[in-house]
């Protein structure tokens, strides 16, 4: 997947995007979502929720503009936090768009997925293949999970951000993110990628996912998309 959009299963939309600049937050947020900007106290997480928001704002007006016509303006959509934490998108606001979104950021990278509510609740997570230490492989992983990771073609480091990507991506599709233990998620085994770059995912959780995962070439960052029943 290079940086730009793709298709996964047909209704599945992706947008992987390098930050660079941003827009004036006024000509792409509505008035509730620049005040609720202003929560970020961190300049850097703040530039990360602008970007990511702008991302998704794109995406969700080219998926509008597939299916009515026209695209809608991005102070059109509306994206907003359920008390789950997870984004909701209205266009126009105040009207649910039915779509499920998730938005993941790593360094100066967005990654942004979404799909009809019809066809699921999804999650999409992204890391950079980083060594991790061994608190982390033994805290996260259960055995078999490990040697899934030291056995991954493109290194252990690769491997275990992966495999930690399925799990996020999973929790993110689920609502809570990682406010819900990671230890009833085992990722079993990452299938060979297809010609469009992404492979299947077996993943043991307390709800039937469908999961991809994919190390993209050009950014070399660990992705994985989560898809859990409507």
């Amino acid at each position: 997947m290079e940086k730009g959009e793709c298709r996964l299963d047909e209704e599945i939309l992706l947008l992987l995007e390098r930050r660079d600049e941003i827009p004036e937050p006024g000509s792409f947020l509505s008035a509730r979502e620049l005040e609720q900007g202003k929560r970020w106290r961190h300049e850097g997480r703040r530039q990360q929720w602008l970007a990511g928001r702008y991302a998704a704002k794109g995406l969700v007006a080219r998926w509008v503009g597939e299916r009515a016509g026209s695209k809608p303006a991005c102070h059109e959509i509306l994206i907003i936090r359920a008390e789950s934490g997870a984004p909701v998108v209205q266009c126009p606001p105040g009207e649910p768009l039915g779509i499920s979104l998730s938005i993941s950021h790593s360094g100066e990278y967005i990654l942004c997925g979404l799909c009809p509510v019809e066809k699921g609740r999804l999650g999409v997570d992204m890391e950079r293949p980083e060594p991790r230490s061994d608190a982390f492989w033994q805290d996260y992983f259960d055995e078999e999970e490990r040697r899934l990771a030291q056995g991954h073609p493109g290194g252990s480091d690769a491997g275990i951000n992966l495999l930690w990507c399925l799990k996020e991506a999973y929790l993110k599709a689920l609502g809570t993110g990682l406010r819900e233990s990671t230890g009833r998620i085992a990722v079993r085994a990452l299938g060979p990628p297809a010609t469009d770059g992404w492979g299947k995912a077996a993943v043991d959780a307390p709800e039937p996912v469908t999961a991809w995962w994919r190390i993209d070439d050009e950014t070399g960052f660990c992705l994985a998309v989560a898809l859990l029943p409507p």
